[in-house]
């Protein structure tokens, strides 16, 4: 919930937390020491299908679900009319390059990084394996090594579009255009192009990986990376930074002082039993709202005079995001504090070049045998590394 917090403060799109229901319940669970307390973690989704269910579908079910999205997007951006296939592709891809360029810059992995963490509208979720621990070049900080800090941007583009092998070392590599892997796409990509082929060659004639790591760049030297960890990353460790000290010192009486800390320490370790889980690298912390609450029950149950204990001793928590706004963040103002880590490729456009050729992005809508572009023909066009509105041919010339 943490997590999702602060990266949704920092513009990117997630599942956000509304609630952790505890069911008091303490469970055994192999491989951990000790019992887990039990509960439900209550998120808010704008589309709850992930892109991995998509793999499991039917060309007819996929295009029900992305029908379902669209119409949902829909509704929350207020537009009179659903987007095409090849518009929605487009609004996936723009909001996973620049989720990418944020996780960059603020330093975050999400660990096991897959197609099964993104909806259909491009929401991340599934955080709590993370971390904002920036590893240095090289360094790996998973538990798989294909899952590493610098690998996370071409991840996010082989969700959308295949092109490399990610797990190939030393670095990623280039996939030939004739691989299984390439021809079956798995990927939003791949699922569209099922159900919808002229879709998918829409979306093949766009160029979609320059698209792709055009954004990312776009985002990643606009985003303030400096400042997004003084404000936000730092007020995450201090959601968890709260000591019993100082409260102690103002209870005069030695032995009651004792009995309160053993009784607050108890307590701590009963709800800290809830934070173990196997391969986690976030933090095994309680929030300091909850530990000053536990201190405070401790307290009363040995007759303290509360107001002994003083204003400065528990810290007015309005949850660390109070004041802070995104929108003040992501902006082409701000030039970014270091150079990008992450692994890019060196030709964005060596893949597309590589399986279609370097012919002109218009060659294969002319009309062999007209030799020029048939009347009625919806087009796409790149320009300076964004995409046009589709356009239509009224009128037809030579070639």
């Amino acid at each position: 919930m943490f997590t999702a917090e602060i990266l949704n403060q920092a513009g990117v799109s997630v599942a956000r937390g509304l609630a952790i229901v505890d069911h008091n319940h303490l469970q055994k669970r192999n491989g951990l020491e000790g019992d887990l307390r039990m509960g439900n973690y209550i998120r808010a989704f704008k589309v709850q299908t992930r892109l991995s269910n998509l793999e499991e579908l039917t060309p007819k079910e996929r295009k029900a679900a992305i029908d379902d999205a669209i119409a949902r997007l829909q509704t929350i951006f207020k537009s009179d009319r659903p987007m095409t296939y090849a518009e929605y592709y487009l609004f996936m891809t723009k909001r996973m390059a620049k989720t990418a360029a944020i996780y960059q810059a603020l330093g975050y992995t999400q660990d096991s990084l897959h197609f099964g963490q993104v909806t259909l509208a491009g929401e991340m979720t599934d955080l709590g394996v993370g971390t904002f621990v920036k590893p240095k070049p090289g360094e790996i900080n998973t538990k798989y090594p294909w899952f590493r800090f610098e690998r996370q941007p071409s991840l996010f583009q082989n969700m959308l579009y295949k092109t490399h092998s990610v797990k190939a070392e030393p670095e990623p590599v280039l996939l030939s255009s004739g691989s299984k892997t390439v021809e079956q796409q798995s990927s939003l990509f791949g699922y569209i192009r099922s159900f919808d082929p002229a879709a998918g060659e829409e979306i093949e004639r766009l160029d979609p990986a320059k698209i792709f790591w055009n954004t990312y760049q776009e985002y990643y030297l606009a985003t303030p990376s400096e400042e997004f960890r003084n404000k936000l990353v730092s007020r995450y460790e201090d959601f968890f930074r709260w000591k019993p000290d100082v409260a102690l010192e103002k209870i005069p009486d030695p032995a009651i002082r004792k009995r309160v800390l053993a009784a607050y320490e108890d307590a701590l370790k009963s709800k800290m039993r809830g934070l173990a889980h196997a391969g986690r690298s976030g933090p095994d912390e309680l929030p300091a709202m909850v530990k000053q609450k536990l201190f405070v029950e401790a307290a009363r149950a040995e007759n303290v005079d509360m107001a002994l204990l003083e204003a400065k001793a528990f810290p007015e928590m309005m949850g660390p995001w109070s004041g802070i706004k995104s929108e003040n963040f992501i902006s082409p103002k701000h030039a970014n504090a270091e150079p990008d880590l992450s692994w890019i490729p060196a030709n964005s456009s060596e893949f597309h070049e590589l399986k279609f050729g370097a012919e002109h992005v218009l060659q294969k809508q002319v009309d062999a045998s007209q030799k020029a572009l048939a009347k009625g023909k919806k087009i796409f066009l790149p320009v300076d590394g964004e995409v046009s509105p589709f356009a239509v041919i009224t009128s037809s010339s030579e070639t």
